[in-house]
């Protein structure tokens, strides 16, 4: 019986090595990384701060929540789904920022706040680093 897994292996094995060779010759190599600006960031705490005050409750596992807070004698209760970025207040789907809803979920199961912030807030630095290489300039 013919099984094709050990030719994709090999296969996989060859293209890792001529990627590693080809990055090998090179002295420099770029690094792309996005974050946001220190305003946006600073923002960005103040909206994590204000959700870490609201109850969360799952509804379904990592894509929807209940956010809700006790005002007075009133319960505000928004539904926030991360899969979608949507909130019920409307505020992240007009925005393309996390409000205080969605702050409080992604914050809460420890994910990625970049992930869920829209890339018109986010800048693009350029590292570039040297490799060891015997270039003496």
């Amino acid at each position: 019986m013919f099984s094709p897994f050990p030719a994709t292996m090999l296969f996989v094995r060859w293209m890792t090595t001529a990627a590693k060779k080809q990055t090998e010759q090179y002295h420099v190599y770029s690094q792309l990384k996005y974050s946001l600006t220190p305003l946006l960031q600073e923002k960005w705490v103040k909206v994590r701060d204000e959700g870490s005050k609201r109850n969360i409750e799952e509804y379904v596992p990592l894509i929807q929540y209940g956010v809700s807070r006790k005002r007075g004698n009133v319960d505000e209760k928004r539904i926030v789904n991360i899969k979608d970025h949507t909130c019920t207040c409307g505020y992240w789907q007009d925005m393309k920022f996390p409000c205080v809803h969605a702050a409080a979920v992604i914050s809460k199961n420890k994910l990625n706040y970049l992930h869920y912030i829209d890339p018109i807030y986010q800048t693009l630095l350029i590292e570039i680093n040297l490799l060891h290489s015997n270039c003496t300039r």
